[in-house]
């Protein structure tokens, strides 16, 4: 816990609440999103197999993965209005979209008909969007405002390490010829289900469901008491229902006095066309790597498909010490002033890396380990950018602006717009290859990368005037 919230609590209270935060909030929440991950995963690792099996096109294929990008991003924009009329928990709808993405893969894996395969990974994108929202509303008010950087840099691990864990499990359980993959991905399935049902019996609400104070509660200004908590309603998240004399920190997202913006509002303040533009870019970039490295190292440099699985695995590994090590190394930039300039130089480290893919192709068709090294690089900037752009950058700037509760509001605006970028991903590496070389695409890829920095211009300037200005960023409550 933060050194704030310590000294507030009795060190018997902090322990319990520690304990309840790793194992019943923390650990599930992240093996969770891991299995969402995975859920992702079948169609673009086993893409080579279906496709001779079933004789399936480039096109239709990438069909398969526009189909699951279109609901994700549909899922996303109608995620408010989903849980309204299901008026139910976080909780719940976190694991009923695990167990709906579950059963999407079990259809995948039983049927031969291309058009079905459509239908369910359809249902399966609009069942991940439920995903990273639902877990982040579990995992937030457990948190401190001093130590929210750490710990969210560990926990968004899972993104990285749920691909790879998925790479190895789609390839490694079975052959993945003669039909392999369909068993593959029915385990994988068993295991989403398993992970499903364990974190509905283990998640705890947020902490004032069991009558204790959120680390936001505890810094709030005026006070907020234990009396106050017993006093309140709760809501379907087990948060407090407290007034806006409670403060902002306390009241959080639920206040009723809570200001909300349209659209169009959010679209007007300077800054936030370009950051969520920037986002789509950058996620087209990391989404065609992610659905189409397996496919490219078969395909495009005579990879085996367990090698190929294993090199794209790299891209995963590498993003998950992108994940955790860019945000220290953010921090530390400027004083942590200037974390949007520090994804620029993430953005160069990508665009260098791809250039291996232009420049040195029959070396990686004879060498998989340095491939390998190069996959890796290349996720960890990109896990590293995506971490930073859509955490840090996202609370800095709200703050700048001074519109805190507009944080969620601004953050799901990006993914919205950000969810572009992975359906174009499809048809941008069908047009990119349509001469059957892959240099192109890498190139393309790279054009995007400097574009997205482009785009970033305003936000850019926001950020070093508020640096020049020696102001620090000071902590932003969620």
């Amino acid at each position: 816990m933060s050194s704030s919230c310590a000294v507030k609590l009795e060190p018997h209270q902090a322990a319990v609440f520690n304990r309840i935060r790793i194992w019943h909030v923390l650990v599930p929440t992240w093996f969770v999103y891991a299995a969402f991950v995975m859920g992702r995963r079948p169609v673009s690792v086993n893409r080579a197999d279906m496709s001779a099996e079933l004789q399936l096109s480039k096109l239709f294929s990438g069909n398969i993965d526009s189909s699951f990008l279109a609901a994700y991003t549909l899922g996303q924009i109608v995620l408010g209005t989903t849980v309204r009329l299901l008026n139910t928990s976080s909780i719940n709808l976190l694991v009923g979209g695990l167990l709906m993405s579950a059963v999407s893969c079990i259809v995948l894996a039983l049927t031969s008909n291309p058009w079905l395969m459509v239908v369910a990974w359809f249902v399966n994108g609009f069942s991940q969007a439920v995903g990273w929202a639902s877990c982040l509303v579990c995992v937030t008010p457990w948190i401190g405002k001093q130590e929210r950087g750490t710990v969210m840099g560990l926990w968004s691990t899972n993104m990285a390490a749920g691909g790879f864990l998925a790479n190895v499990l789609l390839t490694a359980t079975f052959p993945t010829s003669n039909g392999g993959w369909r068993r593959s991905t029915m385990l994988l399935a068993v295991i989403m289900s398993v992970v499903g049902v364990v974190a509905k019996i283990v998640l705890a609400k947020h902490p004032n469901a069991l009558r204790m104070l959120s680390p936001h509660q505890l810094d709030a200004v005026p006070l907020v008491t234990q009396e106050d908590i017993v006093r309140a309603q709760l809501d379907r998240d087990g948060q407090a229902l407290l007034g806006p004399s409670n403060g902002d920190a306390a009241a959080g997202p639920h206040c009723a006095a809570a200001t909300s913006m349209s659209t169009w509002q959010l679209v007007c303040i300077p800054g936030v066309a370009g950051l969520a533009c920037s986002y789509a870019l950058h996620k087209l970039v990391r989404y065609v790597l992610t659905f189409w490295l397996p496919f490219y190292l078969a395909v495009g440099l005579g990879y085996s498909a367990v090698h190929a699985a294993l090199v794209a695995g790299a891209f995963d590994f590498g993003g998950v010490a992108g994940s955790v090590c860019s945000g220290y190394a953010a921090d530390g930039f400027k004083g942590g002033r200037m974390r949007l300039h520090f994804c620029v130089l993430l953005v160069g480290g990508l665009m260098l890396a791809m250039c291996g893919f232009v420049m040195f192709e029959d070396v990686f068709r004879v060498s998989p380990v340095i491939c390998s090294a190069v996959v890796a690089v290349c996720g960890a900037c990109s896990f590293g950018i995506d971490s930073i752009l859509t955490g840090t950058v996202l609370q800095d700037f709200v703050e700048r602006q001074r519109i805190p509760s507009q944080l969620a509001a601004i953050s799901g605006l990006g993914g919205g717009v950000g969810a572009l970028g992975s359906v174009l991903q499809g048809p941008t590496t069908v047009i990119a290859t349509t001469s059957g070389d892959w240099i192109p695409l890498f190139v393309v890829l790279q054009v995007c990368c400097a574009l997205a920095v482009a785009v970033s211009v305003v936000p850019l300037r926001l950020e070093r005037a508020v640096s020049e200005r020696g102001s620090p960023t000071s902590q932003l409550l969620l």
